[in-house]
């Protein structure tokens, strides 16, 4: 099993996924949408946007973790990953 050397894969991993994706997805939307009136009524195409939403978060998750762990370097384009990495998703 590959070990993370020194920790600095993964907390790179974790700045530049609050950074680029969550500003994306989290920040820029939330400004866009932001009114007086933000509650939706929850109906089945919110749901099913919600579980959309969480299956994507996940997939990235096990990504970027497969990023760090096995290929010692991040998603980001000015730290790549050292190793090719050919397991989890990628395999």
């Amino acid at each position: 099993m590959s070990r993370v050397g020194s920790g600095r894969p993964l907390i790179g991993t974790i700045l530049f996924t609050l950074l680029v994706p969550g500003t994306v997805a989290v920040l820029v939307p939330r400004w866009l949408l932001a009114t007086e009136d933000e509650a939706l009524p929850l109906g089945p195409v919110r749901v099913l946007g919600a579980h959309l939403i969480l299956f994507g978060a996940v997939v990235y998750l096990r990504c970027a973790w497969d990023f760090a762990v096995s290929g010692r370097g991040t998603p980001a384009p000015i730290d790549p990953p050292k190793a090719l990495v050919a397991r989890g998703l990628y395999r």
